[in-house]
């Protein structure tokens, strides 16, 4: 590591580098653990989409192709065919065949408890469908749910990575002014700090501010040591 980088702190000051491995892992986790709710959900909703929409749109035919899924049931042949015993037996009874209007009579008989098995038909199918659309409103809902969980992960995840990204920078912005702070302190008033201090370094920054050296020899060789002899 070079002077700057220890004087800046280098990337390991700065402490998102710390954190950032963690916090990228956050979306992977939330999306592995939620994101099968959110799909689910939304297979769920457009199926109830398609329903609604035939119903709302086109509700004759709806009810149509419902109607011809339909068939009668045993209970229904049990009483048409209680029906047209009683019919028979009551003509029997009374020496003669039946009449015209026995036989209309009969008929709308037969046509009510036909009526009466397919609407009770009708109520079951509809009823299993309104169950089935619930059903898929509720995963629907639990994926709307996972949805939003998702979102405030990934939004507290960005703000926590934004966060220390802010703290690391001001971090680095407060190592540069320091720095600063420092050369302008050497290249201003710590001159004389860098030949030893003391007096020495008073008459150094002296002489350099004044750009003057020593006037003559014997100023020049003021404090030298004597070395014997004249000069």
């Amino acid at each position: 590591m070079g002077f700057f980088d220890s004087i800046f702190g280098g990337n390991k000051s700065n402490p998102a580098n710390a954190a950032m491995p963690y916090l990228n892992q956050i979306p992977q986790v939330a999306q592995q653990n939620l994101g099968p709710w959110q799909q689910q959900g939304q297979q769920a909703q457009q199926q109830n989409q398609q329903q609604y929409s035939r119903m709302a749109t086109d509700p004759s035919n709806f009810l149509q192709e419902l109607r011809a899924s339909y068939t009668p049931s045993g209970g229904y042949a049990f009483r048409e065919e209680q029906a047209r015993k009683a019919h028979r037996g009551m003509s029997s009874a009374q020496g003669r065949t039946s009449t015209p209007e026995n036989e209309a009579a009969l008929q709308d008989l037969i046509r009510q408890l036909s009526a009466q098995d397919e609407g009770q038909y009708l109520d079951r199918i509809l009823g299993i469908q309104g169950m089935g659309l619930q059903g898929n409103e509720n995963i629907s809902n639990r994926g709307y749910g996972a949805a939003g969980d998702i979102n405030s992960t990934l939004g507290n995840t960005l703000g926590a990575q934004a966060s220390l990204a802010y703290k690391g920078q001001e971090n680095k912005n407060a190592q540069r002014n320091e720095l600063f702070k420092l050369l302008a302190q050497i290249t201003g008033n710590g001159v004389g700090q860098l030949f030893g201090g003391g007096d020495n370094a008073k008459q150094a920054q002296t002489v350099t501010n004044n750009g003057q050296g020593p006037s003559n020899a014997q100023q020049f060789g003021q404090g030298l040591p004597w070395l014997g002899g004249n000069f």
